[in-house]
């Protein structure tokens, strides 16, 4: 009877694993959208993109030059979670494969061929920035700027402005490198730019917008209870965050029955101006802090103590 009975408990728990780590089998192949056998592109920029596969939750791609049967070159290998991405290449050849995976299964390869054929123009070309990205929050004005290599390009002009394509010209430089760091004057938001050059012709500008904030906060005000008040469960502690003209803001609390905060009863990261809990009978302390998006962190509040009873 302890048999059945601990054969029973087994089969359970077994089902119910099976459960917890479940995945659905991924049918089929990933199907390309861009490139498609056989294509030939006139531009150095490719997009890569394909339809979703179901059950699929990230998707491994890989490129090289010219196939698979006698690769020269592998020009990436890589996972990604999305169906869609660009890339600089030079002209030639080339052939890719993608498949879709998840954490038990993945499809097989559905692999495609197609050509870049362009000339030494450069014209209609631009370079694809990848630092820093769209709506980067930075907290040094020293930035290494980066973007992807375009081919037959002699050198890049990199253009800074602030706040804007519209503002003021900040920095301007012409390297043959595709990275170059920069002290930039101020702070705040600024747009850059980067063209590619070469004897023959010039590419189109790409450009993206970020902003970088070396400014710490001002320390938020503690609104309520009072100093020294006695309160009773559950507590509601409110303050003020002081306007800021930096990035996105949030609080970081502590409580502590230590006035010199050796301990914690409560650490947390806030993004309102209010906190609620409850705490066992006492005396406690507390103060807040403001972080901005770039990481700047501000004096602390003033501290004040409230009794729980």
């Amino acid at each position: 009877m302890k048999k059945q009975i601990y054969f029973l408990i087994a089969s359970a728990l077994l089902m119910c694993s099976c459960d917890d780590i479940f995945e659905n089998e991924i049918q089929g192949t990933v199907e390309p959208i861009l490139p498609k056998e056989g294509q030939v592109f006139q531009t150095l920029n490719v997009d890569f993109w394909w339809e979703n596969l179901p059950g699929a939750q990230s998707y491994r791609i890989q490129l090289v030059k010219p196939n698979f049967t006698v690769p020269v070159s592998v020009v990436f290998d890589q996972v990604l979670d999305t169906n869609y991405f660009s890339y600089s290449l030079s002209p030639g050849n080339y052939q890719y494969r993608i498949k879709g995976k998840n954490s038990a299964y993945e499809s097989e390869w559905n692999t495609v061929s197609f050509v870049v054929d362009t000339n030494s123009t450069l014209i209609g070309e631009a370079p694809i920035l990848t630092f820093p990205k769209v709506s980067d929050t930075l907290n040094s004005n020293l930035i290494r700027f980066e973007w992807l290599p375009l081919f037959n390009a002699d050198n890049y002009l990199l253009e800074v402005y602030q706040p804007d394509f519209s503002g003021t010209l900040d920095r301007t430089i012409q390297t043959s490198s595709n990275t170059t760091l920069l002290s930039l004057s101020s702070n705040g938001p600024f747009a850059w730019r980067v063209r590619a050059e070469n004897s023959n012709s010039y590419s189109n500008f790409s450009n993206a917008f970020s902003y970088w904030d070396t400014i710490a906060p001002s320390a938020p005000v503690l609104f309520s209870p009072a100093a020294g008040s006695q309160i009773t469960n559950p507590i509601l502690l409110n303050w003020q965050r002081i306007s800021d003209n930096g990035a996105s803001l949030k609080d970081s609390i502590l409580i502590s029955s230590d006035p010199n905060f050796g301990t914690f009863s409560v650490s947390s990261s806030i993004q309102g101006t209010s906190f609620s809990d409850s705490l066992n009978v006492g005396e406690y302390f507390w103060k807040v802090f403001t972080v901005d998006g770039a990481g700047n962190i501000s004096q602390s509040s003033e501290i004040r103590s409230f009794q729980v009873f």
